[in-house]
């Protein structure tokens, strides 16, 4: 009876063929020889030789070629040694031999990336490490075999080490005759020498390596040079994770927190009115946050119990609350969702735009507790003392998107905004709502906002743009809730 065939699926879910089957079955059972046996090929397939090969090849192309500025690299098949690629078993029992292996440079990079020669996966994984100017022309400038193509190097090697290694030994040579020339006679010189300058930013780029077994100097740069970097190099990490909990926890308080917003503002904000052009920064996460699993556990805990003040007391000085500045260019919208502890200082009255881009945001999804706003409008007098009510329509324009805001432990309001208006706003804010219930406090709120009814009117005659006289009434805070 003929054997039953293999259904196997590609991606493209068609059927493999015939001649596919019976090339599986015919496939050599590797995992199944005897540990020694696979031992020996590792031993044959894991070989780093053929990196430094490439840019030989790659010099070796430079040197033929009469117009070297259009010489392009060799083809590159792979970047990681393809017995590591094969399954999770044949890794862990290779990478042993890969750790063994010693990666020996004697060309320097120009066109060519490193990363696209050799995976930073394996640089990181070597032990043993080589960097020799034993094939480069110095003489020779735009040239990969130069001085520039060693400094590039170096630039990219350190590049990938200062995130994390394994090396044991790492040993620079360099001998070359007319480079050690220039670090004999130029090294202490008044004068500017560039080669000397190409050295020195090869010390600054090994000086970011930290926990090197061994580091060896070969050749003509001075011993007072080396002997500081060598011992900042084989200076092991800080075993941070190995402080009381107490100590890290004062760490975390002083590495990230959330008022760097309030410190950014005011140099935005001057900027800003020099150029008459908005210039954001990028949001960035702070760096204790991106260090490992339990560091940013450990230091989010610490950070959500921090308050996050907002202190806006400067003017922008916009004819329009659309071009106001947006709160969600200095920290993201789910940094915001999380905070729980939130005070609002509106010193200005320009900056209430802020609490309608808040309370968007909040309404999706929030973890608030604590809930204080301060509003000084700084025309109020000036209102009252026309005859005109307060609030005008464009703050409560803002003001009347914090009713969709509930669940939240302690709402308080101070400032300028009258009780009539901070009372229903507290009390439907405060309200614990739970899926298709109505709050119980409603009714009772809607009764008391309608007996103390004050009609709003004129706009804001900082930021006339049209605004007509529009009165109404406190109790449309929830009609949309009583209409729901």
């Amino acid at each position: 009876m003929p054997p039953r065939p293999v259904r196997i699926r590609r991606r493209s879910h068609a059927m493999i063929t015939r001649s596919a089957t019976a090339a599986i079955r015919k496939s050599f059972p590797f995992l199944q020889l005897a540990p020694e046996l696979r031992n020996m090929v590792y031993e044959l397939c894991l070989n780093l030789d053929g990196v430094d090969a490439y840019f030989a090849r790659y010099a070796q192309a430079f040197k033929n070629d009469v117009f070297p500025d259009k010489v392009r690299p060799p083809a590159i098949r792979c970047t990681t040694p393809t017995v590591l690629l094969i399954c999770r078993q044949i890794f862990m029992e290779a990478i042993t031999y890969l750790a063994q292996q010693r990666l020996v440079f004697t060309h320097g990079l120009f066109a060519q990336r490193l990363s696209k020669v050799v995976s930073t996966g394996v640089i990181r994984k070597i032990t043993h490490l080589t960097i020799s100017d034993s094939n480069l022309d110095m003489e020779r400038s735009n040239y990969p075999d130069s001085i520039q193509g060693l400094l590039a190097l170096f630039r990219e090697i350190c590049d990938i080490l200062k995130s994390g290694h394994h090396l044991k030994e790492l040993k620079i040579i360099i001998k070359d005759a007319f480079l050690s020339w220039h670090i004999g006679h130029c090294w202490d010189a008044v004068y500017k020498c560039g080669f000397c300058d190409h050295i020195r930013y090869m010390l600054r780029a090994l000086d970011k390596v930290r926990g090197v077994g061994k580091v060896i100097f070969e050749g003509g740069i001075p011993y007072e040079q080396t002997r500081r970097l060598i011992a900042r190099m084989q200076t092991q990490k800080f075993p941070f994770l190995k402080l009381p909990t107490e100590v890290r926890e004062l760490i975390y308080n002083y590495s990230a927190n959330w008022n760097d917003v309030s410190v950014k503002l005011p140099h935005f904000l001057s900027d800003w009115k020099q150029h008459r052009k908005p210039r954001y920064g990028r949001l960035t996460t702070p760096t204790v946050l991106l260090i490992n699993r339990q560091i940013t556990s450990e230091a989010l805990r610490i950070l959500h119990k921090k308050r996050f003040v907002f202190n806006a007391t400067e003017s922008f000085q916009m004819l329009s609350p659309m071009a106001s500045p947006q709160i969600t260019r200095f920290i993201g919208k789910q940094t915001l969702q999380k905070l729980t502890h939130v005070t609002l200082n509106l010193s200005c009255g320009e900056w209430v735009c802020v609490i309608q881009d808040l309370s968007m945001i909040w309404t999706r999804k929030h973890a608030l507790k604590e809930l204080h706003i301060h509003i000084e409008d700084e025309l109020k007098r000036e209102m009252v003392a026309r005859g005109r009510e307060y609030p005008d329509k464009e703050l409560w324009d803002s003001l009347k998107h914090l009713k969709h805001l509930s669940g939240i432990d302690m709402v308080t309001f101070s400032g300028d905004l009258p009780q009539h208006i901070t009372g229903p706003l507290k009390t439907e804010m405060e309200v614990k709502h739970q899926a298709g219930t109505k709050s119980v406090h409603e009714s009772s709120v809607c009764q008391e906002s309608v007996e103390t009814t004050s009609e709003v009117t004129s706009a804001h005659p900082k930021h006339q743009s049209g605004w007509t006289s529009l009165p109404f009434s406190v109790s449309h805070l929830f009609e949309s809730h009583s209409k729901s």
